[in-house]
Order: C-alpha cells, then sequence, then structure tokens
C-alpha cells in the first residue's frame, strides 16, 4: 500500500464530511476494483477461444499455452515487486503494472477452462464469489469488529501454510488418496480466510479515509487489494469445483 500521510483530517470536521470521505474512498476503491476484474474476465474469455478454437493443431496449441501460462506467471511475479516497490512512492500511481497484472490473471485463469469446465459453471463460479466477497464487504462497512476478523482470517492463512509444508509428506507417505480431502480442506480454510481478510480490507479502508485525502493513488491501492481477494476467493471455489467435479467423472 502506498505511503501517505494520514494526519490530514481537519480537526472538528463535521461528520457529514468524514461520511462523504468514506464514501468517496470505497466508490473509487470498488469502482477500480471492478474495472480490473472486467479486464481479467475479458481477458479469460479472450485467451480461452482463441486457443481453443483459434488453434486447429493440438501440438503447437499446447506448446502455445503452456508458453504463455509461463510467460504470465513470470511476468505477475515481477510485476508484483514493481507493485510493491511503486506504492511505497508517494504520488506514483502504478496504473500500468495494475492492468498487466490483471491481463496475466485473465491469462492464468483461462486455464480452468482447459480443465473440462463449462462456461456456465464458470459463470457459476463467479458469482458465488461474487455473492461471498460482497457479503463479507458489507459486513466490513457495518462492523465495528473487522480487526479481530482480520486477526482470524490472518492466522487461518498462516495454519494453510503450516499445512501446505506437509501435503508432499503426506502425499508420500499416505499416498495420492488423501491428497484431494487434504486440498479441499485447504482451500475451505482459505475461503473462510479470505472472506473475514475482506471484511478487514473493507473496514480498513473506511479508517484510512477518516485520516487521509481520498485521492486516486490510495484508491488504486486499495482498489488492488480487494482484487486480490476476490481473486484468491474466486481461485479456491473453482479447485473446489474441479476436484469435485473429477471425482464425479
Amino acid at each position: 500500500m502506498a505511503t501517505y500521510d494520514f494526519n490530514t483530517s481537519t480537526p472538528g470536521s463535521s461528520g457529514v464530511g468524514v461520511r462523504s470521505t468514506q464514501g468517496t474512498l470505497l466508490g473509487k476503491a470498488f469502482t477500480y476494483m471492478f474495472l480490473f476484474l472486467l479486464l481479467t474476465v475479458a481477458i479469460t474469455v479472450g485467451v480461452s477461444v482463441i486457443f481453443q478454437f483459434g488453434i486447429k493443431d493440438i501440438d503447437v496449441r499446447n506448446n502455445a499455452y503452456m508458453i504463455t501460462l509461463i510467460t504470465a506467471s513470470i511476468t505477475q511475479i515481477v510485476l508484483t515487486v514493481v507493485i510493491a516497490f511503486t506504492s511505497l512512492r508517494r504520488g506514483k500511481a502504478a496504473v500500468i503494472p495494475l492492468v498487466l497484472y490483471a491481463v496475466c490473471m485473465g491469462v492464468l485463469l483461462s486455464s480452468f477452462t482447459f480443465l473440462g469446465l463449462e462456461w456456465y459453471t464458470l459463470a457459476a463460479t463467479f458469482g458465488i464469489a461474487a455473492l461471498a466477497f460482497g457479503g463479507m464487504a458489507l459486513i466490513g462497512t457495518r462492523s465495528k469488529r473487522a480487526v479481530g476478523m482480520g486477526l482470524v482470517g490472518f492466522g487461518l492463512l498462516f495454519g494453510v501454510l503450516m499445512m501446505g509444508l506437509f501435503n508432499l509428506i503426506f502425499f508420500l507417505v499416505l499416498g495420492p488418496e488423501v491428497w484431494a480431502p487434504i486440498n479441499i480442506i485447504t482451500s475451505i480454510i482459505v475461503i473462510i480466510a479470505i472472506m473475514l481478510i475482506t471484511a478487514f480490507d473493507v473496514y480498513n479502508i473506511k479508517q484510512i479515509s477518516m485520516r487521509c485525502q481520498a485521492d486516486n493513488n490510495l484508491a488504486l491501492y486499495l482498489a488492488f487489494n480487494l482484487y486480490l481477494d476476490f481473486i484468491i476467493i474466486l481461485i479456491h471455489i473453482l479447485r473446489l469445483v474441479v476436484i469435485f467435479s473429477s471425482n464425479n467423472r
């Protein structure tokens, strides 16, 4: 997140002014987040159509798609570093890196279409993720205990990280039959954790809006945090759908 002077509020300012600033910052953050998601969805659909219907030769298609995924993955790692460093410089909006990150995410999400998921399944999954995210965002705007939710969410993520360190051991010792149940448990925990963190992030936007100007740069970085929350929820719901779909075949 960008480094800003959060002590710019004027003493004695009216509650109406504070609510107006909160609404402006929240509105901008959600607007930018929606635009990032719209771009990601467009890229996901476009890449899926190109590689599924535009390239007839299977070997060429598979090789080209693999190169595209690897390139997007490496680029996204680089962009993460660029965005992190840019956010430390006040007044420097990382618009291009943020847009490129959303594009790379769309490329990576297109891989789910090659796992046999139909378009309506993807649409339903997107809707479920939107409901989960929207519900927790609403709680974040109303709750005064979102800090506790955030702490629980980060604690669950730390637990999942520790569990991930032992996943390979479980796979080697207990066999591949336990791999799917562990992935199911892990994805469910991550979804719950990010939902709690979403409430905290929205609550945090409200607190930040009380201490600084609601400028576009700040809204961009906060929108990117919300965008990542939504994407993580979406990816892990998709993982569950893929696991259950493969078990039913």
